[in-house]
């Protein structure tokens, strides 16, 4: 678990993702002012925001919205993170998280992977030991790890260093745990789109454990649980 933990923070701490958390030049004034006065910024939920030239204004108001109200619903800690809307086609993601920069990245004709990235910022930024290495948490990634090693899905086998990744199964039990809830925002995907993915299917079995866990979590962590 060390192991995979310390390179998932080598992978997304190297020299060539900067791009995506460096602010980027040429901004049109209309994303510039978009991203200053919009409801990310002004929540003072993250310290910068950034709206990529080729972001759809409209589209990321109504995220913006959906954020409104589910921002009671998520977790906080002591670090104030930085969220850009980039395209994050070219690192084979939706979505990217720089833990040595507290950077969250999201492409914004996908704005699911919101949560994901979000859940690894709180992983990496809760005071003491990550979440995702914690006694609390250790049953339902032994689970999960022990389901993905047993999967006949070429793309779980392909890609089992990754999935395996605690920090990476913890933002995917919470994903389906905001699903199974019916936050019902684009920040999130739905139950059936996640579960379509083989890799979240396997942690269908556990989703009492799954609920209970971040019901006491989000608890923890100043969040209002979702009913």
């Amino acid at each position: 678990d060390f192991q995979l933990q310390r390179e998932y923070v080598n992978r997304n701490s190297a020299a060539h993702t900067a791009t995506v958390y460096e602010q980027k030049k040429n901004v049109p004034q209309t994303h510039l002012d978009a991203a200053e006065h919009g409801y990310f910024r002004t929540s003072g939920d993250f310290n910068h925001v950034e709206i990529d030239s080729d972001a759809d204004l409209d589209r990321l108001r109504h995220v913006e919205d959906e954020y409104a109200r589910l921002r009671k619903h998520l977790p906080q800690t002591s670090k104030i993170p930085d969220l850009r809307f980039r395209k994050t086609g070219r690192h084979k993601a939706l979505g990217t998280y720089h833990p040595h920069v507290d950077n969250i990245a999201v492409d914004p004709r996908s704005p699911a992977a919101f949560l994901h990235e979000f859940v690894h910022h709180v992983d990496h930024t809760v005071d003491g030991k990550n979440i995702s290495s914690g006694d609390e948490f250790r049953p339902i990634l032994r689970q999960a790890q022990k389901a993905l090693a047993v999967s006949d899905s070429p793309q779980v086998k392909a890609k089992s260093d990754y999935y395996r990744t605690p920090t990476e199964v913890l933002s995917r039990t919470a994903e389906v745990y905001f699903a199974w809830k019916g936050a019902g925002t684009s920040l999130n995907g739905t139950t059936e789109a996640l579960m379509a993915d083989p890799a979240y299917a396997t942690l269908e079995p556990m989703k009492d454990q799954i609920i209970s866990f971040w019901d006491a979590t989000m608890e923890r962590l100043g969040a209002e649980p979702l009913r």
